[in-house]
């Protein structure tokens, strides 16, 4: 099994142990904050770098939580 295999593999496991709903809000804001911060980021740059990417993984971590947080409340 390859690293990224793996690393999927763990990342899935932790979202069996939520409840679906939470879950799908989740991975559903997550997905929206990387699609707007990937058009932000080509319009204004042309492309993105590792700076970008870097941010575009601390919002959408942060954006599952909100996610999270608004299905649990």
């Amino acid at each position: 099994m390859s690293v990224r295999n793996q690393a999927s593999a763990f990342g899935l496991v932790g979202l069996l142990l939520l409840p679906p709903q939470a879950a799908a809000f989740g991975v559903l804001f997550a997905a929206a904050a990387t699609a707007l911060l990937t058009r932000k980021f080509s319009r204004r740059l042309g492309g993105y770098t590792g700076d970008c990417l870097g941010a575009t993984q601390q919002l959408a971590e942060f954006a599952f939580y909100l996610g999270l947080l608004c299905r649990f409340t």
